[in-house]
């Protein structure tokens, strides 16, 4: 009996121990290198009806740093709802959600902070980038503008201007920016790298393909297709092609006929309507003597997912030989 009695004493004066600590000693402890035993308590913490907000903040933040983001999500939660008016909490949240590829809900959160404080510059940063993440470059651009406005010493509003810039294909203007960033911050890793893809970006890419069609007792005829293509930005190109080619039904007519070669020039236009999205439009003239078909083409590409895409289009033409319309 003593020795139970000895047993529970010590249980209850370590659990008196344990709730007599604060959040300032897991502050020491974490000062001191001793992040085990800093966890511990901030474990325990979180778990006392008068948590401080900072310890939810702490405690999630190791999590996240120690790849838990299931467990660093739940604590940011559980923060926000013991203290939703904690800009350095739903920023946090925020954070974790986009690394989660939540980015709706990293906007939400975002959006959420800066109601409670619209000068947050954890909020206006952390909601540019993730804008910037999802391809919503023209909202990103509006907000890198913006805190860039507010202080143009701004390194992380700098690059991350100079980041949407490059991606929109506008070489120069990212180029200032980047050197903005290096000459205020030499060392900065990030705005050198953004300098080296500047040089690796290309706006106008030219193919050829050639190929040979031969017919018993014709001669071997050459034909492909050649054209080029015009990058105006990440959402916007241009592509002009010429293509020659001997038609399914142009078998050399038998017995060494010539054949007829069908000439194609096609000129069309791709968007990107959304981040899932991409139009394009284009225009085709095909002549073969002594047929012209006119065509015009929309074909559009949604994806569904990281590897799969939808493709759909229409074909309406004109062949001025027989005066028909059709439609494919």
């Amino acid at each position: 009996m003593r020795c139970l009695g000895v047993m529970m004493m010590l249980c209850l004066t370590s659990t008196a121990f344990a709730d007599a600590r604060t959040f300032t000693d897991a502050q020491a402890l974490l000062a001191e290198g001793n992040t085990e035993e800093a966890q511990a308590l901030l474990t325990h913490l979180v778990t006392t009806a008068d948590a401080d907000a900072e310890a939810f903040l702490y405690l999630a933040t190791m999590l996240r740093g120690q790849g838990d983001l299931d467990a660093a999500r739940q604590t940011f939660e559980d923060g926000v709802a013991r203290d939703d008016q904690h800009t350095g909490l739903l920023c946090e949240y925020a954070m974790t959600l986009a690394w989660m590829d939540q980015r709706a809900e990293a906007l939400a959160a975002y959006e959420r902070a800066l109601t409670v404080d619209a000068t947050a510059l954890c909020a206006q940063r952390g909601r540019a980038l993730v804008l910037y993440w999802n391809g919503d470059h023209r909202e990103a651009l509006a907000a890198y503008e913006g805190l860039v406005r507010r202080d143009p010493a701004d390194i992380d509003a700098l690059r991350g201007l100079a980041d949407v810039h490059r991606l929109r294909m506008r070489v120069d203007t990212a180029r200032r920016l980047y050197n903005e960033v290096l000459e205020l911050a030499p060392d900065d890793e990030r705005a050198a790298e953004g300098l080296r893809h500047l040089d690796e970006l290309r706006r106008w890419e030219v193919f050829a393909v050639l190929g040979a069609v031969h017919f018993e007792g014709a001669s071997t005829i050459l034909s492909g297709r050649a054209g080029a293509a015009l990058t105006l930005s990440p959402d916007t190109s241009i592509r002009a092609q010429y293509e020659a080619d001997v038609p399914s039904n142009g078998a050399a007519g038998g017995g060494g006929d010539s054949v007829s070669l069908a000439h194609t020039a096609t000129l069309s236009v791709s968007q990107k309507v959304a981040s899932w999205l991409d139009l394009e439009f284009g225009y085709a003239l095909r002549r073969q003597s002594p047929a012209t078909l006119h065509r015009l083409t929309l074909r559009a590409s949604a994806a569904l997912g990281d590897s799969l895409r939808l493709l759909g289009g229409v074909r309406p033409s004109i062949d001025h030989s027989a005066g028909s319309r059709s439609s494919e």
